[in-house]
């Protein structure tokens, strides 16, 4: 069963299987054309979690999923508990994971356990890992950016700009 309520502008549905609460969805009023939305699931298994799935049409005129963003359960101690997110997209009509936030905060993209704050998977003859595009310098550069300036690729390190010539 469904029950509906609006309580201050906001809506509030819970979906029942048999007796028990299976989800449970909040929609917060729209300021400048966005909806948000609290999805709950009473689940507690690592592993569980809710997604929000992006269809459309496709050429056949079929609802098709062509993205999803998840929210999943790591592990689950009361007070402690650790969650990740997952971004995934479709490539030849199968939707599948492309990126990652850990509870760490460690980004993956094309990993799913990454392990450094960003953790890009290995370049492949048709893509390579990283692409620094041509600019200019940073105004005034940090220690540790990276910049490319269409002939060299340049990083601040120690308060100095270093050149690295790529010949």
């Amino acid at each position: 069963r469904v029950e509906l309520q609006l309580v201050n502008n906001y809506v509030s549905y819970d979906i029942y299987q048999g007796t028990h609460l299976a989800y449970s969805f909040l929609s917060t009023p729209s300021t400048n054309g966005v909806y948000a939305t609290q999805i709950a699931r009473k689940v507690n298994a690592s592993g569980n979690g809710t997604s929000h799935y992006f269809a459309l049409l496709n050429s056949s005129n079929n609802i098709a999923q062509y993205a999803s963003i998840s929210g999943i359960i790591d592990t689950n101690t009361a007070g402690s508990h650790n969650g990740y997110l997952t971004f995934d997209t479709a490539t030849a009509g199968s939707v599948t994971e492309k990126a990652r936030i850990t509870s760490a905060g460690n980004f993956g993209v094309g990993e799913t356990s990454p392990t450094a704050r960003v953790d890009i998977t290995a370049g492949t003859t048709a893509a390579a890992s990283l692409r620094i595009r041509a600019g200019v310098a940073p105004t005034s550069p940090n220690d540790g950016e990276i910049w490319y300036d269409g002939s060299d690729l340049k990083m601040r390190v120690g308060g100095t700009t270093k050149t690295f010539t790529l010949t």
